[in-house]
């Protein structure tokens, strides 16, 4: 009973690792293994044990095994089911035999012996310890050594010729007739083997397998002696065997059927399609295929660590914002740095990226003076009187003056009688140059001429080229508000800017010009006005 409780588990724990396995194992790995056939011609020996031989000698102990050996031969078919299980399909061709002379101790009182042929069809499980594939994880071939366990179920067919001898113990008629036609009988294989791969396809094996009998009759002997135990045999065998099974073109251990990328070799944990760059992405999955990469970035490396792969990163050592094409920015006003004129202070995109304190388009870093807004010409300087003289040169900074006085007006001048007109202009160029003269015109209360009257003093210019050794006259004449000193101020004040307006636009050399200004004019339609003379 022991000896078949320990039979039964030697047959379930195969069962019972292949089904842990399996639970395991993916579909890829179950499916796609190549080469899943296999076929093998071992050649080996079978070695009897029973009643015929050393039964009640010495405690059944002492047998010379090498008496008893029966050449056999048990071609196989196997089938890979995984990495670590297989079944196996077995036709041992060969025979059996034994003696009692094959007792080291001899039995004078019995001289039984029998020869029988041996034929067995036999399943087996067979589970491997190590796993039993030759692929390494790159899909390289790699020959290698797997140990395996089996066990299984198989019918073997005897014919034994069964000879008593001249010894003294002797068998009854009722025993030999009740051992007669007693051939085949139902046998559990279990053993252990050892395989070695020669190349990808032959394979070098070696196998010892126990075959304990469901009955006593291999030797065709049992009422003769015991019929309390059951025979049993060894066979021991050494092999070749050769790998069949589906295409496998790139040679990568994943069959053509199973691969993604079948004509090129692989690696099993990506289909079979190859991986350039070893960073776990197939090539035709990885954007960067020949350089190792993140799989957030579909393969691509990402030097600076901001998120955003090289090849799209403008700046890839640096890193720095997805909305600046991975380009820093250090002052946050949304210019790259590398683009920021003035990149660690928030500025302007139309200044690239500079500040302008005081709002007058001109960056700090340029302006001479970036607390008050000014005017390019005087590198962000004011010039608040408008006299084309910036205010820190300009001593009267609120009066509109010229440069020969530092910005101020100059003295009064005395003015020499003339004519009213000079000769050289017609009447028609005498009523333009009252209508240009009448169409100078300034903001209430100010010496800054309104755009309309530029115009006008333009067509003046053209007048005085008529005239080329004249002198202009230019008469301010005050409003009708305020003080005569008020008035007499503020018109010799737009005179002098009309003077400065010919001076600068260089329509007309200054020692041609003569400026005054007066309180009122006896003629009311002057005041507030100026008046041009060319004598």
């Amino acid at each position: 009973m022991k000896k078949l409780n320990l039979l039964l588990l030697l047959f379930t724990l195969p069962v019972a690792l292949f089904a842990q396995e399996a639970a395991k194992n993916t579909a890829t790995d179950a499916a796609c293994v190549p080469h899943k056939w296999e076929i093998g011609l071992p050649l080996g020996a079978a070695n009897y044990f029973g009643d015929v031989q050393c039964v009640g000698c010495n405690n059944n102990t002492g047998t010379i095994l090498s008496k008893s050996a029966k050449f056999v031969t048990a071609p196989y078919v196997r089938y890979h089911l995984n990495n670590n299980f297989a079944l196996r399909g077995n036709l041992a061709l060969g025979s059996l035999g034994g003696a009692d002379a094959n007792c080291c101790t001899n039995l004078p009182a019995r001289q039984y012996s029998f020869k029988s042929s041996l034929v067995e069809l036999s399943g087996v499980l067979e589970y491997y310890l190590l796993g039993s594939r030759n692929y390494n994880s790159i899909g390289a071939y790699k020959p290698k050594f797997s140990p395996y366990l089996f066990a299984g179920l198989g019918y073997a067919m005897t014919n034994p010729k069964v000879s008593y001898g001249t010894g003294v113990v002797q068998p009854t008629a009722a025993a030999k007739t009740a051992d007669a036609g007693k051939k085949s009988s139902f046998v559990m294989p279990l053993g252990a083997g050892l395989k070695y791969d020669l190349t990808e396809r032959m394979v070098l094996s070696a196998e010892v397998g126990f075959r304990n009998a469901f009955s006593d009759y291999l030797d065709g002997v049992s009422n003769a002696v015991n019929t309390k135990t059951t025979d049993f045999y060894y066979i021991s065998q050494v092999g070749l065997s050769y790998r069949l099974g589906d295409k496998d073109a790139d040679m990568d251990g994943l069959v053509d059927k199973c691969d993604v990328c079948p004509n090129e070799k692989g690696l099993r944990t990506l289909q079979g399609c190859p991986d350039t760059d070893g960073d776990g992405i197939a090539d035709k999955d990885d954007a960067c295929p020949t350089v190792a990469g993140l799989a957030n970035l579909k393969g691509c490396p990402d030097t600076d660590g901001d998120g955003i792969a090289d090849k799209d990163d403008a700046c890839p050592s640096a890193a720095g914002l997805a909305s600046l094409n991975g380009c820093p920015d250090a002052d946050r006003d949304g210019i790259a740095d590398k683009d920021d004129a003035c990149p660690q202070v928030a500025g302007l995109k139309s200044l690239k990226g500079c500040p302008d304190t005081d709002g007058d388009g001109i960056a700090d870093k340029d302006d001479a003076c970036p607390q008050v807004a000014g005017l390019a010409k005087f590198k962000g300087c004011p010039d608040r009187d408008g006299d084309g003289i910036q205010d820190s040169e300009d001593k009267c900074p609120d009066e509109a003056g010229v440069i020969e006085h530092n910005g101020c007006t100059p003295p009064p001048v005395e003015v020499v009688a003339v004519s009213k007109y000079a000769s050289c202009l017609t009447p028609e160029d005498i009523a333009t140059l009252e209508f240009a003269a009448n169409a100078v015109d300034f903001y209430g209360g100010t010496n800054k001429m309104t755009p309309a009257s530029y115009s006008a003093l333009k067509k003046v210019c053209k007048l005085l080229e008529k005239c080329p050794d004249a002198m202009l006259y230019i008469n301010g004449y005050g409003g009708t508000n305020g003080t005569d000193e008020a008035k007499t101020k503020l018109a010799r004040l737009r005179a002098c800017a009309v003077y400065a307006y010919f001076k600068n636009t260089k329509c007309l050399p200054k020692d041609r010009m003569i400026y005054e200004g007066y309180g009122s004019d006896s003629t009311p339609k002057a005041n507030g006005r100026v008046e041009l003379i060319i004598k």
